[in-house]
């Protein structure tokens, strides 16, 4: 393990996150000097100006020195896949992304693609060269990235987004990181909390006429509040939020043991197309084993609920990698969903959170498995064919920190059943406002994003409401 020392640049974080990524940790040595171990291998990485560009050296013992010139915007990009690049070397460690450790991997491939001249084959041949993807995952980028590009160019920069949140479920899956409680222990929060957030939105568009693109309840799990603190929150955001007539409207009804039919009428009275119904596994083992409070027959009997009241665009999520279940134990998931037929499915895999109950129980072995894993790998794989083979397609795709076998997260879609928001939301080219507990609004400036957050406390952000309101206001210069 090395030692890394730099300058010309005071780098350090991304230096770090390249460190992380190949041995978990590190500490700081005197001066501008990271050490990964006492091997007493030596990496240096420099930069130096040249005239209006930089050039980049990144030189390791006993290894060929890496040198680049890029312009000052992307050095630090630069700095971080020549020491992926040496330490690759080192350890004879492939990742799957390679270099790309980044949360939007397909900003990068489509960067690529433009400058290939929208040459695909002489695209893979520099994600896979230069940046040191794997080729599957190469050729998934592009897909993903061609799929993201043909949906961003039907919109307009003007088009606004709306992300209203509730953090609330019915228990914490071992997993989860998110500021969700638990929705049977706060029950006295659950009405004024859905009350305050109508409340916003009033605030909010008030002062705000711009056309909504798009609108997604999400969480948490909004079906875990009562029946009639959910119908005033439906019946506040089709109030008081502007959707646009050809506008998305998405209710995360999430957790199959909230999704009652009262819900699912409230939700189709209250006009949405679009519903995502997440069982992560279709293994019951698994369910009890994470903390979910659900069965595989309860996620079945939610879904034909859902079709039987008219909804004609389902969403489904998986989970790869969830802790005790083989990599195989994906796929008999995935055939089930598969089988039932959703309009989408989104394969995620398991990002191992420092603040969820899982990361905390046990540490070591949760390090040890964000390391290439080749049966998870090849599990990942195989369910991207079968779902293609089935009429679903990538259309968007993005990656977490310290994430099982150093994979991915994508959406697959049927044709013309793209969800527009998650493209929007990942790509940060999109003014998105936030209503809820912890939400963030985002507004956008060419390649300037300026943010605010509500507050997380609960009463807090009741409290403080028009404050965060004004605050929210002048973010988009009312």
């Amino acid at each position: 393990m090395p030692i890394v020392r730099y300058n010309g640049h005071n780098e350090k974080e991304a230096l770090a996150e390249v460190l992380r990524l190949f041995y978990g940790s590190f500490e700081s040595g005197s001066g501008q000097e990271l050490i990964a171990g006492d091997d007493g291998v030596m990496i240096n990485s420099r930069l130096l100006p040249a005239n209006d560009m930089f050039e980049i050296l990144t030189e390791c013992e006993q290894q060929q020195t890496i040198s680049h010139q890029i312009t000052p915007e992307k050095f630090r990009r630069e700095i971080k896949r020549q020491l992926y690049c040496q330490l690759e070397l080192l350890t004879d460690t492939h990742f799957p992304w390679g270099s790309l450790n980044g949360v939007r991997p397909t900003q990068i491939v489509i960067e690529s693609y433009m400058r290939n001249k929208k040459d695909e084959k002489a695209t893979i041949v520099e994600l896979v060269d230069y940046w040191r993807l794997s080729t599957e995952k190469a050729k998934l980028g592009l897909e993903a990235a061609l799929a993201e590009k043909l949906i961003m160019d039907g919109l307009s920069s003007d088009d606004l987004f709306v992300y209203a949140g509730v953090p609330f479920c019915p228990g914490r899956c071992s997993y989860c990181s998110f500021i969700a409680r638990d929705a049977h222990r706060m029950e006295k929060w659950l009405d004024p909390y859905a009350d305050t957030m109508v409340e916003e939105a009033k605030l909010v568009f008030a002062g705000l006429s711009r056309p909504v693109k798009a609108l997604y309840l999400g969480g948490g799990t909004p079906t875990s509040l009562p029946d009639s603190a959910f119908a005033r929150l439906l019946e506040g955001l089709v109030r008081y939020v502007p959707l646009a007539e050809d506008g998305e409207w998405t209710v995360e009804a999430g957790r199959p043991d909230t999704i009652t039919k009262t819900k699912l009428e409230l939700i189709r009275q209250a006009g949405a197309d679009r519903i995502c119904i997440n069982p992560q596994t279709m293994n019951d083992a698994t369910l009890e084993r994470i903390g979910r409070r659900h069965t595989t027959a309860q996620t079945i009997t939610a879904f034909e609920k859902a079709r039987e009241l008219g909804f004609r665009h389902i969403n489904m999520d998986l989970i790869a990698g969830l802790p005790g279940e083989d990599p195989a134990e994906l796929l008999r998931s995935l055939d089930k969903l598969i089988a039932l037929g959703p309009e989408s499915i989104t394969v995620h895999t398991l990002a191992l959170k420092r603040s969820s109950d899982l990361q905390q129980l046990d540490t070591s072995s949760l390090k040890a498995a964000s390391r290439p894993q080749a049966e998870l790998s090849a599990a990942v794989e195989e369910a991207g064919r079968r779902l293609r083979s089935g009429g679903w397609n990538p259309y968007y795709l993005y990656r977490q920190k310290d994430v099982a076998g150093g994979l991915e997260n994508t959406g697959f879609a049927k044709a013309e059943k793209a969800c527009i928001y998650n493209v929007a939301m990942m790509s940060d080219r999109f003014d998105v406002i936030g209503l809820g507990s912890g939400a963030v609004s985002k507004k956008v400036e060419g390649t300037r994003v300026r943010r605010t957050s509500n507050s997380k406390d609960l009463l807090d952000y009741q409290q403080r409401l028009p404050e965060l309101t004004e605050r929210k206001l002048k973010l988009f210069q009312v």
